[in-house]
Formats: C-alpha cells, structure tokens, sequence
C-alpha cells in the first residue's frame, strides 16, 4: 500500500467570495504489470481489500510523516506458562520411573499414571508457583 503520494495544499472555491482551503490532496497509485497507474481513492481502497478509515489513516500518517507501528504479539496470553515453571514441570516428569520395551528407543512411563496422579504430588513439591 505504498502508492498514496502527498500533494501540496489546495483552494477548492465552489464560490468566488467563500474559499475553502483544503488540507492536503493525495495521489492513489497501484502497480499494474510493472507500471503505476493513478486511480481514485475508491479504487484504490477496493484494489488493496481495506476500509475508507485506513485509507484516511494512512494519509492522516503520511502528513505527520510517521510510520504505522505494528503492535503485534505485545499482549502476554492469558494461559502462558513462565520458562521456569516449565522447567520444574520436566524436571517433576523425569522423576518418575520409565521403561523401555522391546529394545527400542522409546520409554513409557507407567500405564496407571495419569496426569492427576503426576500433579498432586507437582502441587505439594511446587505450592509457591501456583
């Protein structure tokens, strides 16, 4: 979405004793088999998929001559466990007892394990983490 260019400012006079001084006039430029064509604001926004309002904020951003800052993955998730616990988390599971049948290189833990019975013992071991 590069092809929004900024003009100079612009007098619009419908009347010749009421002018209204228009802010900025901007160009909408797309690429069409290598070579820019200018088109409309309504083109332009169709031909991208956006709205009118991130047109306008575009534009808003490239007077201020600013870049768009990009606000992704700053949020922490909710259920995100912390390295250290996860780290006590592994160290817990080596604890337990595991076999290896048949000569192969995979080991089973136990089959009457389950995760209840694995994480009450976690809960008395760890109760300042949780």
């Amino acid at each position: 979405m590069r092809g929004v260019k900024r003009k100079r400012k612009v007098c619009l006079s419908s009347d010749s004793q009421s002018t209204k001084l228009k802010q900025n006039f901007f160009n909408y430029n797309i690429k069409v088999n290598g070579k820019i064509v200018a088109v409309c604001k309504n083109t332009f926004k169709n031909f991208h998929g956006v709205t009118l309002a991130r047109v306008l904020r575009l534009c808003k951003l490239l007077t201020a001559r600013k870049t768009s800052k990009n606000f992704r993955g700053l949020n922490r998730s909710e259920n995100a466990i912390s390295g250290e616990v996860c780290s006590k988390i592994h160290r817990h599971i080596l604890k337990y007892e595991v076999k290896n049948y048949g000569g192969q290189p995979k080991k089973y833990l136990d089959a009457r394990l389950n995760v209840t019975l694995m994480q009450q013992p976690f809960l008395k071991e760890h109760a300042e983490v949780f």
